[in-house]
């Protein structure tokens, strides 16, 4: 059946139409002719498998990576077309959930399209007997995509990616099912964490850091998840303009810095930040925000609850020098209705994909803080958010952040001033 692509609707799907019906494809550029398969009928639309491009696109481009299809899906589109199509999607999902004029959207392209993620994960399977590393495919636990040479990441990582496998064949390690390495891509040092199911870490592997410049190689128990560093530390640290943050491999830290650096710009040009502020900063991680901003306001109040994350976030306090920042241990459900009675000037939200839950948005319009900077993984939790904070709060500016070239992914910051 041939077809021709309207557009591609987030999270990427590319939709065209048969006889009045959707039909959503696994892939396909607007303004593509492409052969399709239509796989599943639904009640309201189609989904449809991609057999041949008929007419081509000017924008279509040829993957680098083999197994592209799984991690990133869009290598086949340049990245100019990426950034407009991921802006396209988001003025139709504010226009479509809000039905209001808004301040356009401000797009940020990465600076760096390819080898920017400074983190992998990926899990270890034997084909004929060797080590390989591989992907899982969408929506299958237990069906993987062979990974031979990832361009998301440095030839650094992807070297040791190698060496990694060799040491497992060469050592005859089988137990190792899943790895994650971190990278410092200023100084080229890595961190590798190995997931296992064996009682005893494979101590062996700190033979790894004559081929790689390793700041450490750990070791997770798979059943008990107890960590053990078989060499070096268990953590690796990154300068971000003025200050020097550690993070442990299982902390959460952006995964690529160039983009952080236009975020972090971005937040002090809307801020303003004045020293004699008060910074609330909900889901605050390891302080990325919290410790750059403290120079700039009377205090800040931050909020995390993973104690990993804690912990690092104590160190960084003290690596920096930042004595006017509060800690606030537990979930932002626990602490958002003591932090408003403090009336913060800024507040900044970073929550992960679920976006914010009922009790912090009715707290949030309760007492409104001046102005609320919403910074968004999930577009789709975003504009659901959105619509009561508007009861509330004005919408100034909206950035959208290309944190993940070659994916569907979008970042986006939202700033809200209250009425």
């Amino acid at each position: 059946m041939q077809t021709i692509i309207e557009k591609i609707i987030y999270p990427g799907k590319s939709l065209s139409r048969q006889d009045g019906k959707v039909v959503l494809v696994d892939a396909g550029i607007p303004g593509e002719t492409v052969e399709i398969q239509i796989d599943r009928e639904k009640k309201n639309y189609c989904e449809a498998s991609l057999l041949n491009v008929i007419q081509a696109s000017a924008h279509r481009a040829t993957p680098r990576c083999s197994h592209y299809k799984v991690c990133s899906p869009y290598q086949y589109i340049q990245y100019p077309r990426q950034v407009e199509i991921k802006k396209e999607q988001l003025e139709e999902m504010f226009l479509h959930a809000l039905k209001k004029e808004l301040p356009p959207i401000l797009m940020r392209p990465s600076p760096l399209a390819w080898e920017y993620r400074n983190k992998i994960r990926l899990q270890v399977i034997h084909k004929d007997g060797k080590a390989a590393a591989a992907y899982h495919i969408p929506g299958s636990h237990n069906k993987f995509m062979p990974v031979d040479n990832c361009r998301l990441v440095s030839a650094q990582v992807n070297s040791l990616i190698g060496y990694f496998l060799e040491e497992l064949d060469k050592q005859k390690i089988r137990d190792i099912n899943e790895f994650i390495i971190r990278e410092n891509p200023d100084t080229a040092e890595m961190l590798l964490l190995c997931y296992g199911s064996g009682r005893k870490p494979p101590l062996s592997l700190s033979e790894l850091k004559e081929k790689a410049l390793l700041t450490g190689i750990i070791y997770v128990n798979k059943q008990t998840n107890a960590q053990i560093c078989i060499s070096g530390k268990n953590e690796i640290t990154q300068q971000v303009r003025e200050a020097t943050f550690s993070y442990g491999a299982e902390s959460f830290f952006q995964v690529n810095l160039k983009t952080l650096e236009l975020l972090i710009e971005d937040i002090q040009d809307i801020a303003a930040f004045s020293d004699g502020q008060k910074l609330a900063d909900l889901y605050c991680g390891v302080g990325t925000f919290a410790i750059l901003f403290a120079p700039f306001v009377r205090e800040v109040n931050a909020v995390e609850a993973a104690p990993e994350n804690m912990f690092y976030l104590k160190k960084n306090m003290r690596d920096n020098s930042r004595r006017n920042i509060a800690l606030r241990q537990g979930s932002c459900e626990q602490w958002i209705g003591k932090l408003l009675k403090e009336t913060p000037d800024i507040i900044i939200a970073d929550p992960p994909r679920s976006g914010l839950n009922n009790q912090i948005i009715s707290e949030l319009c309760r007492n409104p803080a001046g102005n609320l900077i919403y910074i968004s993984c999930n577009p789709a939790t975003l504009v659901r958010d959105l619509k009561p904070l508007l009861n509330t709060y004005t919408i100034t500016h909206i950035y959208a952040y290309d944190f993940f070239p070659q994916t569907p992914h979008i970042e986006t910051m939202v700033s809200l001033k209250s009425k």
